[in-house]
């Protein structure tokens, strides 16, 4: 009976500290929040600390600058040396005997096996690679007061979000996604006062590409092949082949902003 009573007092100052101490309404909303967003209050300094987006097949990394703004680039179909199959037509053939080494623990005959048969001539095998940044540099005061920034991914939209305030007013809202059916990295800027929005964007890779601008609402980057030398290896001569391109929603006005190849 006295442990009864020890359980139903226990069970008593429970319930008491429950209505003391009690969650604020909106509490489980604001935990799946922050169990569904990553938040950081300052741009990433290093590529580790950029945001990704992606649609499976075009990706970037997001960095969240404030006077600059970077894009690292991907694609899936960048990558080092030519243009052509690394793989020989009638590589299967020789599966069997490869695989026969593999269940002997044979790795260094495996290994030949496969540079033999299952690489292109030279034993040379491209290597993925960025397709780029693309930056934006974005006209603010020279002694703006940048304040109250935030720099968070929402992992159920898939949206990338950027806000700061200049001089105490609400000044930039930067909202980044990518769609996989429209097959585009999309972003849309906007400002709390008309006008405000200016800024130069561009287009630039560290080698093996060009960058021109195509009217005012286009930046158009052309992929330069690097041919191969006699063992097979990337050359130092280059041609071109498909462009790249990236494009802003609407012309911009004139005398606001301008796109700049790099």
């Amino acid at each position: 009976m006295k442990r009864l009573k020890t359980i139903l007092t226990a069970l008593v100052c429970l319930a008491a500290m429950s209505a003391a101490y009690a969650l604020p309404p909106n509490f489980e909303t604001r935990l799946r929040e922050l169990n569904s967003t990553i938040r950081d209050n300052a741009p990433a300094k290093v590529w580790s600390e950029a945001y990704p987006i992606g649609n499976g097949r075009f990706g970037a990394m997001v960095f969240g600058g404030v006077r600059e703004e970077r894009l690292q680039l991907n694609d899936v179909t960048v990558w080092s040396g030519g243009r052509d199959d690394p793989w020989k037509k009638d590589a299967w053939q020789h599966l069997p005997e490869i695989r026969e080494a593999i269940d002997r623990k044979e790795w260094r005959r495996a290994n030949d096996l496969m540079n033999r048969y299952m690489t292109e001539k030279g034993g040379y095998f491209p290597s993925y690679q960025t397709l780029g940044d693309l930056k934006i540099q974005f006209d603010l005061p020279e002694d703006a007061k940048i304040e109250n920034y935030s720099r968070k991914l929402d992992l159920k939209t898939a949206v990338e979000t950027v806000t700061f305030t200049v001089d105490g007013v609400r000044y930039y809202t930067r909202e980044y996604f990518a769609s996989h059916p429209d097959q585009v990295i999309a972003a849309r800027f906007t400002a709390s006062k008309p006008g405000v929005l200016s800024c130069r964007i561009s287009l630039n890779r560290g080698r093996a590409a060009k960058t021109v601008a195509e009217g005012n609402d286009t930046l158009l980057m052309r992929q330069l092949r690097l041919r191969r030398d006699a063992e097979g290896r990337p050359g130092n001569h280059v041609q071109q082949t498909d462009p790249r391109r990236s494009r802003t929603e609407q012309p911009r006005p004139p005398g606001r902003g301008r796109l700049e190849p790099e």
